[in-house]
C-alpha cells in the first residue's frame, strides 16, 4: 500500500525535521527579533526602542525576514556601560588590571 501524504502532514514533518536539526547545531548566526531580544534580557519592546535610537544593531533581511546578527548583538551589548560607570567615559576593565603602587 503506497502512503500519500497530505500538505500538512508534510509541512508538519518539514517543520520537526527543521526542529530537530537546528538544536542539534552549536552555531548559531542570526536569531529572530524576540530571542535577540530575549538573549540579552530585554522586552521585545525595549529592545525595539534600542534599535530605532541606533544602540542595538538593524536586523538583516533574509528571505523577507527580519535577522538579528549574534556577533553585532553581542558587540552592542559588549559597547554598554556597565552600572558604575553609565555617566563617564572609562575603562570597564580597571577593576581587573593592577592599580598603580600596589606591587603587582
Amino acid at each position: 500500500m503506497i502512503r500519500v501524504k497530505s500538505p500538512t502532514t508534510e509541512t508538519a514533518d518539514q517543520s520537526r525535521r527543521r526542529r530537530n536539526v537546528t538544536t542539534a547545531l552549536p552555531i548559531v548566526f542570526g536569531l529572530p527579533e524576540l530571542e535577540a531580544a530575549a538573549s540579552i534580557g530585554l522586552s521585545q519592546t525595549k529592545f525595539r526602542e534600542m534599535v530605532v535610537a541606533g544602540v542595538m544593531p538593524e536586523p538583516r533581511i533574509v528571505g523577507g525576514k527580519r535577522v538579528y546578527d549574534v556577533d553585532e548583538l553581542r558587540a552592542a551589548f559588549k559597547a554598554m556601560p556597565h552600572r558604575n560607570n553609565a555617566d563617564e567615559e572609562s575603562d570597564t576593565w580597571s577593576d581587573l588590571k593592577p592599580k598603580a603602587g600596589s606591587g603587582d
